[in-house]
This record gives structure tokens, sequence and C-alpha cells, in this order.
């Protein structure tokens, strides 16, 4: 699912349509927490208990995040590095 936004996002750049920075965070809560909703995942989010499954990117801020999409991404389960650069580890 995330890859499909992500590569319509990108379609719309590459048409040269207008996209904002707030077009582009609201992607990237598309992606994130509001899909997190819709599938009614509870505890989602950095808090106590929930399940510390996340993803790292290296970005100066949210809508760098969505055009660029680093390829030096690092994603943990429960807590744990499981892949790094597309990788598992």
């Amino acid at each position: 699912m995330v890859h499909v936004l992500m590569d319509m996002m990108g379609q719309k750049i590459h048409m040269k349509q207008a996209i904002t920075d707030e077009d582009l965070k609201a992607v990237f809560d598309i992606v994130t927490s509001e899909s997190a909703k819709a599938l009614r995942i509870e505890s989602y989010g950095i808090e106590i208990g929930a399940k510390a499954d996340f993803v790292t990117l290296s970005a100066a801020n949210i809508p760098e995040a969505v055009v660029a999409f680093p390829g030096n991404r690092r994603v943990f389960k429960g807590g744990r590095l499981v892949a790094q650069g597309g990788k598992r580890v």
C-alpha cells in the first residue's frame, strides 16, 4: 500500500501537477496513522506499550521523505532491526 501511494504521488510530481508541502504531509499521514486507523490497529504510534514496529528514514522533513523516499530505510519489528537499505538483517 505504501509503495502504491508513493508511486501515485511520484506520478503527479512527474506530470508537474501542483503539489504542496501540505499535500505531501497528507500523503505521509495516509500511509502511516490514517491507514492504521482504517485497519483498526490499536496502540499505534510512539507510546509506552506500542508494538515498536517502525521504519526510520533519513530526511530533513516530511515532504522530503515522501518525494525522495530515501533508500537508506531501516525497518524495526518488535523493537529489533530486521531490514536495512532494502535487505534483511
